[in-house]
């Protein structure tokens, strides 16, 4: 896999957790960005807990593999 790709996943690492966010605010009867947590969309018998935790899910994996892509990282360009 080119490095590239894991640079990229460390850039759609924002956007993942903004679209969290905001879906789960909208998806949710009187959630309000202002004054409720985050970690209200993902508690015990939140609406839409499952389709947010798979969002949840897919930022994690998208850090491992920034995290990943950056531990090979070599600025010099030695292989």
């Amino acid at each position: 896999m080119s490095r590239k790709i894991f640079f990229v996943c460390g850039m759609l690492i924002p956007i993942t957790y903004i679209f969290l966010y905001i879906l789960g605010g909208v998806l949710r009867p009187g959630y309000n960005h202002i004054s409720n947590s985050v970690s209200e969309l993902l508690s015990q018998g939140a609406p839409n807990r499952l389709l947010l935790s798979l969002i949840n899910i897919a930022y994690g994996i998208l850090h491992i593999l920034f995290g990943f892509g950056v531990l090979q990282f070599n600025p010099e360009g030695e292989t």
